[in-house]
């Protein structure tokens, strides 16, 4: 990717981030396909709708969003730092885990994992959604020839589902941070749901922690993190607040948890026609029937007759 030639870039507007998000003709392939395009019909916030009539967002726009935040920092960091070794590379990776990191949601999103779970137990691989995200991903590059090299491939699947924790250790901060829950996935959905479901989101400014980030060496070790300055603890604070605030007043509303356990129902009804779909197929495509649109009343019946 490095090179003296830049290369050409697709465009898509981002209404929560108030931006024209840059996209390189692989990746914008890969939001062109079938299977990436079928997060549309899937929303980010499952049951929420019922009670917030705003909260229609989809993965679809979650994954633009985060995508284009990780590919965002990882340009911040390579102007500020510049002996991290960052190349365009690099930067691919980011951005394509960014955009992947979620493709392999099913119906009302987290709902669906603790569905097959109970359903197959440990029997069935692709319990959580980042096995199947990984799983997809692969599937997608396989099935469409997306002009990605493997390198980029393996190491954004890592990103996406640590495995090998074979990476640089500041990389497994930005996608997705077990270690203090601070990245890129969490800036887009905080903002968006915020906005989408009329919640304030406490001013919370995600500039300052994508301009502050930096690489640092963890003190009394051989490991690198990411790091922000002490003046961003106020933002900090603010960020966890509204993700408690959502929590609280949203994601766990009693309404919304009683609709989560009717859909829940329904996915029961279905589970013959799932079983049925999993059985018939070698890999992960059995998942790109499973969207909301099961719970209209024609795919319930077309799903059950077959």
């Amino acid at each position: 990717m490095d090179g003296t030639k830049p290369q050409p870039m697709k465009s898509i507007y981002d209404n929560v981030h108030r931006i024209y998000t840059q996209w390189p003709v692989p990746l914008m392939t890969i939001i062109n396909t079938p299977e990436f395009q079928r997060l549309k019909r899937i929303k980010q916030l499952g049951a929420c709708h019922h009670v917030f009539t705003g909260a229609v967002h989809t993965r679809f726009e979650h994954s633009i969003g985060v995508g284009h935040l990780a590919q965002r920092m990882m340009h911040t960091l390579r102007q500020n730092q510049p002996e991290l070794g960052i190349n365009d590379d690099t930067v691919l990776i980011f951005q394509l885990a960014g955009l992947c990191h979620d493709v392999g949601h099913g119906p009302i999103s987290h709902g669906f994992d603790q569905f097959l779970a109970q359903l197959f137990g440990n029997k069935l691989p692709w319990v959580v959604h980042e096995e199947r995200s990984v799983q997809m991903l692969q599937y997608i590059v396989r099935t469409h020839n997306i002009p990605l090299t493997t390198h980029v491939i393996e190491a954004a699947c890592e990103l996406i589902y640590p495995f090998k924790h074979d990476l640089p250790s500041w990389w497994y901060q930005i996608i997705a941070n077990d270690d203090d829950c601070i990245d890129v996935d969490k800036f887009d959905y905080l903002l968006r749901d915020c906005f989408m479901t009329g919640v304030s989101c406490n001013d919370i400014d995600i500039n300052r922690f994508l301009d502050y980030a930096r690489v640092c060496k963890a003190a009394g070790t051989n490991n690198t993190r990411l790091c922000y300055p002490k003046k961003l603890q106020f933002d900090v604070s603010q960020l966890f607040l509204t993700r408690h605030r959502l929590h609280a007043q949203v994601y766990q509303h009693p309404t919304v948890r009683a609709f989560e356990m009717m859909y829940t129902d329904i996915l029961q009804l279905l589970s013959p026609s799932l079983k049925r779909c999993i059985e018939r197929c070698d890999d992960i495509s059995w998942l790109t029937q499973w969207t909301d649109d099961i719970f209209t009343p024609f795919h319930i019946a077309l799903q059950r007759c077959k």
